[in-house]
């Protein structure tokens, strides 16, 4: 947790025990008043670090706890600005929570960073900025499953391979991957688990720790040159995402001044540190503040909608591999899944930062075609951010299933190209 988040805790619970002080308002009211609201801090607190709860969300609780257990509140001046209060957060509840789908239509239509394509049987539908090369995060993760589901197929790695979770546990970054790699530690809850199962927790949770563990096992140099070779021209080689992290928090000079190249061979050399079990990321701590973490999202491999739903268009169709290599590949991407109504099969990966929401999906329709949806966004700020993770699912879900939606939204990016 930030250190600026820290000491606004501790300067609430200050400002709630000074009353305390006079002598006037040590009764009965002012002892609630004070040590209630010194509970309630001490509790959203514990539940913003433990539990992932919502900051804003746990700060507005406090502000609403504070005055609730003030005396004054009780009179009736007080109880007639309670009841203004309320309906003024309601509306502002309402406005904020409720669903917007526009919002996600309206974004790809104006925001200049942003990249959407949706293409049937390879033929574009609709499409904006869709050769604009954007930070991918973890929709990266797909190309090293690839080249995993390469590896199985020609015999050369064996997916029930047995995995100490040990090995694993020193690339895990806490409190850097939004808790995917705990949640599935528990969802698997065993000592070791099988190569296969490792490639799972990478694809459906997310797991950036058994991410770098399987660039190092299949190979880095070997997992760019694939890519490469898959004719993904537009797409940046990768490196290794916790340590790309780690480089950024322990630099020690100006970040403005690192460049690219620098960057990139410490992050090796970060890397080689950990697989010498010279440095053990579980024991780190992040502290990095989101202008720091900025340099790290940028600096991730960036590639486009266009390539992304190509590549996987071949992967559907026989183009990219066999036709066991594409059905195991495309078992990876569905398993977190559920095919929409209208469709047999729908698979992806999506990868988000602070800054970054991305998802490209690949669909088959009951009538056999091909379906390809992507979209790439960059330099969200934390509105932006919020209203698109509350809409996105539901005008993806609208936008598939509903043909009479999907006319309206396509004809209304193409007005807008």
């Amino acid at each position: 947790m930030p250190t600026i988040t820290i000491f606004a805790f501790l300067v609430f619970i200050i400002l709630s025990l000074i009353p305390l002080r006079k002598e006037k308002n040590r009764n009965t009211w002012g002892y609630i008043s004070a040590f209630g609201s010194t509970i309630v801090a001490i509790v959203i607190f514990l539940a913003v670090l433990l539990l992932n709860v919502n900051l804003l969300l746990g700060i507005g609780i406090m502000v609403v706890m504070s005055i609730l257990l003030d005396r004054n509140t009780y009179t009736k001046a007080g109880i007639i600005t309670l009841g203004v209060l309320a309906m003024i957060i309601g509306g502002l509840a309402y406005y904020v929570l409720r669903e917007d789908v526009d919002f996600v239509v309206n974004y790809i239509k104006t925001d200049p960073t942003t990249s959407f394509y949706y293409a049937v049987n390879n033929e574009v539908v609709v499409s904006r900025n869709e050769d604009m090369n954007i930070p991918l995060a973890s929709t990266a993760k797909m190309t090293i499953a690839g080249v995993f589901a390469e590896e199985v197929t020609s015999g050369n790695i064996d997916p029930d391979e047995q995995i100490e979770i040990v090995d694993l546990e020193k690339f895990y970054f806490p409190d850097t991957d939004g808790g995917a790699h705990p949640v599935w530690l528990e969802d698997v809850g065993e000592d070791t688990v099988s190569l296969e199962e490792v490639v799972r927790g990478m694809i459906s949770f997310s797991s950036n720790a058994n991410t770098d563990y399987l660039l190092e096992r299949l190979g880095i140099d070997h997992v760019n040159e694939r890519i490469a070779e898959w004719g993904l021209g537009n797409h940046d080689n990768l490196i290794p995402f916790v340590s790309g992290l780690i480089v950024i928090q322990e630099y020690d000079g100006e970040l403005e001044d690192l460049s690219f190249e620098d960057y990139e061979e410490q992050v090796f050399e970060t890397h080689q540190l950990i697989v010498n079990k010279q440095l053990d990321a579980s024991e780190m701590s992040l502290t990095a503040g989101l202008g720091d973490q900025r340099f790290w999202s940028d600096w991730l491999p960036s590639s486009t909608t266009a390539e992304y739903s190509r590549w996987l268009n071949q992967v559907q169709t026989g183009e990219w591999a066999d036709e066991e290599t594409s059905d195991y590949f495309m078992s990876i991407l569905s398993d977190m899944y559920d095919a929409p109504e209208g469709y047999t099969m729908m698979g992806g990966k999506g990868g988000s930062t602070a800054f970054v929401l991305n998802e490209p999906r690949f669909l088959t329709t009951v009538d056999g075609d091909s379906v390809q949806w992507a979209m790439f966004t960059d330099n969200l700020n934390a509105w932006e951010r919020f209203k698109l993770n509350r809409n996105y699912f539901t005008f993806v879900q609208q936008f598939l299933e509903n043909r009479e939606y999907r006319e309206e939204v396509v004809k209304e990016l193409q007005s807008a190209e």
